[in-house]
C-alpha cells in the first residue's frame, strides 16, 4: 500500500456491511474508522485499501469501534494491526455458538504474590479445553494498570491468548502485543519487482554503452623446418670404435 489512492466517495462494501451490522449511518462509521487510522499514518489520508481491511475486520468479528471494542493501526508495511480491547474479546468469545464456558486460575509464590494466570476455554464437542497461561515477569510493564491492578491485566493476557488458541483469532491482537508489535515497526525490505527490473536494465544499458575494445591480431606462424626425408637405406659413417669398446 502505497498511499496513492485516496478515500473512495462511495462507501465500500465493508464499510456498508460493518454499517449495517452496527446499526449506524455509514459516513458517521467513515469518520470514526478514519479517525482511528490516521493515529498511525503520517502526512496523508488512509488510503482505500486500508479503510476497507479494517472494516472487513470488524465486520467479521462483530466489533464496534464506535463503542471502543476495537482500534486499528497501520503499520509501516502497510498491514492493519486490530487491537481489541477486553470488551472486545469478551464479546467475540460470548458470540461463539460452541463456546462453553472458561475458568481462571491464579497462581501465587511461597510468600504469597503473584506469579501467573491461567485461563482455560472450553468449547463444545471438545475433549480438552484450550489453555493459555500468562506470566507476571514476563508480562508487567511498567504502567499504571499494571502497577495497580496486576491481577486483572494479567487476567486480560491470559484471556486473550486462550481465544486465540481456542477459536483461531490469529489477526486480532491485545493492546499489550500490539503495542510490542508497533514499537517493533520497520517499514517493509521487500523489494518490489519493478525495482530489480530497472537496476537490471540500467546494468544491461551500462554494459552495452562502453565503447568495443579492437581485437588484438592473431600471432604470426612460426617458421618450424620440415624434417628432411631420406629415401632408400640409411648410411652410416665407418667410425672407428672406443679402444674399451668389447664386441
Amino acid at each position: 500500500m502505497n498511499g496513492e489512492k485516496t478515500v473512495p466517495g462511495t462507501p465500500s462494501q465493508a464499510l456498508a456491511r460493518l454499517a449495517q451490522n452496527l446499526g449506524e449511518d455509514q459516513e458517521r462509521v467513515k469518520k470514526i474508522i478514519l479517525s482511528v487510522l490516521r493515529l498511525s499514518v503520517k502526512n496523508r489520508e488512509p488510503t482505500a485499501e486500508e479503510i476497507n481491511a479494517f472494516c472487513i475486520i470488524c465486520a467479521q468479528n462483530n466489533l464496534n469501534p464506535i463503542a471502543k471494542e476495537v482500534a486499528g493501526f497501520v503499520s509501516q508495511s502497510g498491514q492493519i494491526i486490530a487491537i481489541v480491547m477486553i470488551d472486545g474479546w469478551h464479546k467475540i468469545v460470548n458470540s461463539r455458538p460452541d463456546f462453553n464456558g472458561y475458568t481462571c486460575e491464579y497462581e501465587n509464590d511461597k510468600d504469597g504474590k503473584l506469579l501467573s494466570c491461567t485461563v482455560k476455554i472450553f468449547v463444545k464437542n471438545r475433549d480438552h479445553p484450550s489453555p493459555a497461561t500468562a506470566w507476571l515477569s514476563e508480562c508487567r510493564r511498567n504502567t499504571a494498570p499494571w502497577n495497580t491492578t496486576p491481577h486483572r491485566m494479567l487476567f486480560v493476557r491470559a484471556y486473550c491468548y486462550a481465544a486465540r488458541a481456542a477459536f483461531g483469532l490469529g489477526a486480532l491482537y491485545d493492546p499489550d502485543d500490539a503495542e510490542t508489535i508497533i514499537a517493533n515497526d520497520r517499514p517493509s525490505t521487500a523489494v518490489a519487482t519493478d525495482d530489480l527490473t530497472a537496476k537490471h536494465e540500467k546494468f544491461k544499458a551500462a554494459l552495452t554503452s562502453k565503447a568495443p575494445q579492437p581485437v588484438p591480431p592473431a600471432p604470426a606462424p612460426i617458421d618450424t623446418p620440415s624434417p628432411e626425408v631420406v629415401d632408400g637405406p640409411v648410411e652410416y659413417a665407418d667410425e672407428p670404435l672406443p679402444e674399451n669398446f668389447d664386441g
